[in-house]
């Protein structure tokens, strides 16, 4: 009886664990997931800004295309003004992939300690039973006499979580 609440509190602390490590991982994700909004948010904010000053340009250009300037001039101009544009937008790009590089990095870290956690999860194993051999052969036996798991608790003196268990064990119920 004390095995099986040793086990039963183990179990539970197992779980607990793997609780609250989901619970950290969900959180980072979460994080993770608002600065690539931020990014995203930021890359939209430039992009509207470089609009309006590539409108403004094109105004400028149609203002200054009754003056005598050149194609060139006109051509290497805008080349530079979106340039300078460029320039921001890429940066923020690659703000954007280091932080998704981060993330998948972080998600296959989490992946492997699940793996691990799932693979040691596995190779804990139950006793055959709580009360020993000669008890399963009780409960077997009563169990395949008709009886029902609840009678078969009551006459060996046993909980009906424990018969249940054992005929569970043994693939019988």
């Amino acid at each position: 009886m004390i095995e099986l609440e040793y086990i039963v509190a183990i179990i539970s602390l197992l779980l607990i664990y793997v609780i609250y490590q989901n619970m950290v991982k969900t959180s980072k994700d979460a994080r993770h997931i608002r600065s690539l909004a931020l990014a995203v948010e930021n890359l939209n904010r430039e992009f509207y800004a470089l609009e309006k000053k590539v409108n403004k340009f094109t105004e400028e250009i149609e203002i200054t295309s009754s003056v005598n300037i050149t194609h060139a001039d006109i051509q290497q101009h805008v080349q530079q003004a979106i340039t300078d544009m460029a320039q921001p937008i890429a940066a923020s790009l690659e703000n954007v992939e280091e932080n998704i590089n981060e993330f998948n990095e972080f998600k296959e870290n989490i992946t492997r300690r699940l793996d691990s956690m799932e693979t040691g999860m596995k190779s804990f194993s139950m006793p055959s039973s709580v009360n020993g051999s000669m008890d399963d052969d009780k409960i077997i036996s009563l169990y395949q006499q008709s009886k029902s798991a609840e009678l078969v608790a009551k006459e060996l003196r046993l909980s009906q979580a424990e018969v249940e268990f054992v005929l569970k064990v043994h693939k019988i119920k």
